[in-house]
């Protein structure tokens, strides 16, 4: 038996195993994260390729590399000598006792899911934090993913006239 987490997280990994621009795009949360959490450990999981993007922020307390791109095919991921190193990565995420782990991903594709799923675990984090589509079973909090549904924005402008007539909208859904 598990004990409970903590009620404020205190060793938090994040994990965004995806190219520059997708990576960048979590950098809001991830500064939201330490400014409500600024006694935590912040560590990101990222790629090799994309991770000098998040070097020298000063929110981050460290980068942890792994090259996904070895296991996106089921072939590549069969190799004994990539499980090795697989299996010595585990490892040390697992000493590293992380309380909380967000995963920044969808889990669109199967193979996807496995891996995310055994990184999850592997952790150890009783507070494992991501997008369920429904097969998010290896998530302790499930955050509802909408998938491919329509999202609707709403606009809030405070203060004047913020020149919005300079502004290409694609679509609106409110006829403006």
């Amino acid at each position: 038996m598990t004990s409970d987490p903590p009620s404020k997280p205190d060793r938090i990994l994040a994990v965004k195993l995806a190219d520059v621009g997708d990576l960048l795009l979590i950098t809001p949360a991830l500064r939201a994260l330490h400014h409500a959490y600024p006694a935590a450990k912040l560590d990101v999981l990222a790629t090799p390729r994309s991770a000098g993007a998040l070097q020298n922020l000063s929110f981050i307390d460290e980068l942890l590399l792994l090259d996904k791109y070895q296991f996106d095919h089921p072939l590549q991921s069969l190799h004994p000598a990539r499980w090795g190193n697989l299996i010595g990565f585990a490892r040390q995420l697992r000493a590293r006792r992380y309380d909380t782990v967000l995963l920044f991903h969808h889990l669109s594709l199967r193979l996807g899911v496995l891996k995310h799923g055994a990184l999850m675990l592997v952790t150890g984090a009783p507070r494992r934090i991501g997008l369920d589509n429904g097969r998010g079973w290896f998530l302790s909090h499930r955050i509802a993913d909408p998938g491919q549904k329509r999202v609707v924005f709403i606009e809030v402008q405070r203060g004047d006239y913020f020149g919005e007539d300079d502004i290409e909208r694609l679509e609106d859904d409110y006829g403006r």
